[in-house]
């Protein structure tokens, strides 16, 4: 019996996708990935989640000197 690729919930496996390698589709797709997760890394920390860390830090350094 064959078996259908192209079949949704299929456990995650490949499709196959006519008229394109799944090398060259698996490589273009790394490629995009890697081109937006290092953009998002290059972007700069919003002052709200810097100011909430620094809290969250002073905090924890008094129940620190508190506690010992």
């Amino acid at each position: 019996m064959a078996r259908d690729d192209n079949k949704p919930g299929d456990g995650g496996k490949p499709m196959n996708l006519p008229g394109v390698e799944q090398k060259s589709a698996s490589k273009a797709l790394s490629t995009a990935l890697r081109n937006t997760y290092d953009s998002v890394l290059n972007e700069p920390v919003p002052q709200r989640l810097t100011d909430l860390v620094a809290r969250i830090r002073a905090e924890e350094e008094r129940r620190r000197k508190r506690d010992n």
